[in-house]
């Protein structure tokens, strides 16, 4: 029975993933800064995954900013470019917009959580 209900549980779980998080984004490496930006699109330029300076992103909240974040580690603000053996690729610490559209959102596991 227990087993039964973890089973389920997992299932619930994934689906209910799937359901409150669909903007599932794509990571794309750039040699520069790119001049059109797609959105659900995060653009890390750098010289290859290891050695990366930004990333580039729409404003997921709709307003349509171009959003830059730093990724060099010696300067502050910095977020760091995370990936596992599985795919996922994610963003951290959260983006928060203190100005214009004041949006706050996660970049996780190749999705964009609205906080």
């Amino acid at each position: 029975m227990i087993r039964w209900l973890l089973k389920w549980s997992r299932k619930f779980s994934v689906f209910f993933h799937k359901l409150c998080y669909p903007n599932k984004i794509a990571f794309i490496l750039v040699n520069e800064a790119p001049s059109d930006i797609s959105s659900r699109r995060v653009y890390l330029e750098g010289a290859d995954m290891e050695d990366l300076w930004f990333a580039y992103l729409k404003c997921p909240c709709g307003c349509k900013d171009t959003i830059m974040l730093n990724l060099i580690p010696d300067t502050k603000p910095c977020w760091t470019y995370l990936h596992d053996k599985l795919g996922n690729q994610s963003l951290t610490p959260s983006v928060n917009r203190k100005f214009q559209c004041k949006s706050h959102f996660w970049i996780k596991n190749n999705r964009i959580v609205i906080v």
